[in-house]
């Protein structure tokens, strides 16, 4: 068909487990097509595909906004061998509501027993950003943050450990190829990461 570079980056790469992801690269491997966006740990997952033609030297960083947390690759450490997956580009979305719908959010919340349930999740283990506790200005509802605020808004902020460990790689690529491509898998409904 003559696809000579491809992503990997994306929330399906792992449907058929870790085993079936790295399958999947050890075929593109064999077939040599050059691929970016998932690997054996997190540096394999970020690293650039080169792929040399006529016109230059491309460079493939790929990543993904949209995926299961536990898709997500992990650092190799002198202890651990790293877990496979794909190279994310998280963030997270806070909304900005108005006095009187921050105000029904906070008695949801309450009666419905979610703000109890984030308490017992910190008293098991779980961090501050996994069950964060609700202040005056800001509260948890349905999994997504809140904030008090005049008129409404939508604002999104990438995780400051992913853009630097995606950014670092694309200098590297600016050093080694005449033309770089970010490809980023982002599903088209919710706000995406600033870049």
């Amino acid at each position: 068909m003559g696809f000579r570079l491809v992503s990997c980056a994306n929330n399906h790469a792992t449907d058929y487990g870790d085993d079936g992801m790295m399958a999947m690269l050890a075929h593109l491997r064999r077939a040599g097509i050059a691929h970016a966006g998932a690997g054996a740990n997190l540096a394999e997952a970020r690293k650039p595909a080169y792929l040399d033609t006529a016109a230059g030297r491309v460079a493939l960083i790929a990543a993904t906004t949209f995926y299961p947390h536990w898709q997500r690759a992990a650092d190799q450490r002198p202890d651990a061998l790293g877990r496979p997956g794909v190279n994310p580009l998280d963030f997270a979305i806070s909304y900005t509501v108005d006095d009187a719908t921050f105000a029904a959010l906070a008695k949801a919340s309450e009666g419905l027993g979610m703000v109890q349930a984030r308490t017992r999740q910190r008293a098991m283990f779980f961090s501050a950003a996994e069950a964060p506790e609700d202040s005056a200005g800001a509260l948890t509802f349905l999994g997504q943050r809140f904030v008090r605020g005049n008129g409404f808004a939508v604002a999104t902020k990438t995780k400051q450990s992913d853009l630097d460990g995606n950014l670092r790689w694309i200098r590297e690529a600016r050093r080694q190829a005449d033309f770089v491509i970010f490809s980023l898998h982002n599903h088209e409904y919710g706000p995406g990461p600033p870049l």
